[in-house]
């Protein structure tokens, strides 16, 4: 533009009030504004994700399996924590037929970093106990870690077992599930 003194003055103006803008960019009127958001895709555990699950293993003690055995497990957590994606994939069965003596919760997806807490109990049935048998009647607590530590656009989890108030000292030292 003439300044009317002989010389061209450059006026710059910017408008970033535009499609696909980001709400933070839109009013910044003295520069062009770009504003990059980061997000990590969420992270699966359990089921098929290929990703360690929440775990849970019985052992009997004085007595072996029989045919017809078969003890039921809970998982629960606080409102808002994430569970099992699958209906009636908060409680597993472990049976006579099952050769490790183990069962897996269902999968289960987090989309934000933190520290998640489940607690996973044996039920005791008020009907059909199995004679002679005393149901182990502590509480496991598992502990899901969901971290972004490599900042690579995926979160990463880590599960962990408090076994401290189980019963048996084979039991206490087990940290790849929750014993019973």
């Amino acid at each position: 533009t003439d300044n009317n003194q002989g010389s061209l003055v450059a006026e710059v103006t910017y408008s970033n009030n535009v499609e696909g803008a980001a709400d933070a960019d839109k009013n910044v009127t003295d520069a062009a504004a770009f504003t990059n958001s980061y997000k990590a895709d969420s992270v699966t555990i359990g089921g098929e994700s290929g990703n360690a699950g929440i775990d849970v293993k019985k052992t009997l003690k004085n007595r072996v399996w029989q045919e017809g055995d078969a003890f039921t497990f809970t998982l629960t957590a606080s409102e808002g924590v994430p569970m099992p994606e699958e209906e009636g994939g908060n409680s597993v069965v472990i049976g006579y037929e099952d050769s490790s003596k183990t069962a897996s919760f269902g999968a289960i997806t987090y989309d934000t970093e933190g520290v998640y807490i489940y607690t996973v109990a044996e039920v005791v049935p008020e009907v059909g106990a199995i004679g002679g048998i005393s149901y182990d009647t502590h509480q496991a607590v598992v502990t899901v870690t969901v971290t972004d530590k490599e900042h690579d656009g995926q979160l990463e989890a880590q599960v962990t077992y408090d076994n401290s108030e189980a019963v048996t000292d084979e039991d206490r030292a087990e940290e790849n599930a929750a014993a019973f």
